[in-house]
């Protein structure tokens, strides 16, 4: 997906350069009190980046990710997912307006 641009902000595929500003956000105190999960470790994190910035939608396992990097501060600062089922089982048609739909959200 290329991607989404706005004034403010840039909806885009996580890369492991990432990870100093993904580990900020999914380790702050603020954050992990509203998810039911552990703080990653830097290789637990560095592992999900890598595996983010291959994975396509549509995949087995059907989760992707998209960094939300913010353009004044030019850094990470949080994430968005789409969670669809695999590419055998969703009408193709879909696959290619996905880009086309995000943009009417940001």
């Amino acid at each position: 997906m290329e991607p989404v641009v706005t004034q403010r902000l840039i909806i885009r595929r996580m890369a492991e350069t990432d990870l100093l500003d993904f580990l900020a956000y999914q380790t702050h105190p603020k954050v992990l009190r509203y998810m039911p999960i552990e703080p990653l470790t830097e290789e637990q994190a560095m592992r999900f980046l890598a595996r983010q910035a291959i994975v396509e939608i549509g995949d087995e396992g059907g989760y992707i990710v998209f960094a939300i990097h913010h353009v004044g501060d030019a850094k990470m600062i949080g994430e968005v997912g789409i969670n669809l089922l695999p590419k055998a089982l969703f009408p193709p048609y879909l696959l290619k307006r996905i880009p086309q739909i995000s943009r009417r959200f940001y």
